[in-house]
């Protein structure tokens, strides 16, 4: 009868000691859980925020783009116009050469020397240097 005495407080001591290891066990468990949601809530916020910093990237990337495009597109009617302006420089430049060249050759007429063929030549340059300079003088005041 002592032995089952003995026997019956030694299980109810591991019966208490498993007991308090179980309470032990679940209050770990349930601090554990705690955590986990805790960590679970902050990753979900963080995925939340590098979609959104995605999402800004990506706009901001095609507003870029679009800039670009744009820049690109002025950079070539600039370029045109400048060749445009180069191009009716040129042009005013012959036809003064062409006048000068005239007016030389008429010098040199009144002086007694017949070059009526050579000044015929000059003015006929002349005129097509003069159309081709007002052309352009009309192209660029309708098309500003």
């Amino acid at each position: 009868m002592d032995r089952l005495s003995a026997d019956k407080e030694a299980a109810l001591a591991q019966l208490a000691s498993a007991e308090t290891q179980l309470r032990s066990a679940k209050v770990k468990n349930l601090a554990q859980a705690k955590k986990i949601e805790e960590l679970e809530a902050k990753l979900a916020e963080v995925g939340a925020e590098v979609a959104e910093a995605k999402a800004e990237v990506e706009k901001t990337k095609a507003m870029a783009d679009k800039t670009i495009t744009v820049y690109l597109r002025d950079a070539e009617v600039v370029q045109a116009e400048l060749r445009e302006a180069s191009d009716r420089e040129k042009r005013v430049s012959d036809l003064a050469k062409c006048k000068s060249w005239k007016e030389t050759l008429e010098e040199i007429h009144t002086r007694g020397f017949d070059l009526t063929n050579e000044i015929d030549q000059a003015k006929a340059l002349e005129g097509d240097s003069k159309f081709v300079v007002c052309f352009d003088d009309e192209d660029s005041v309708s098309g500003t």
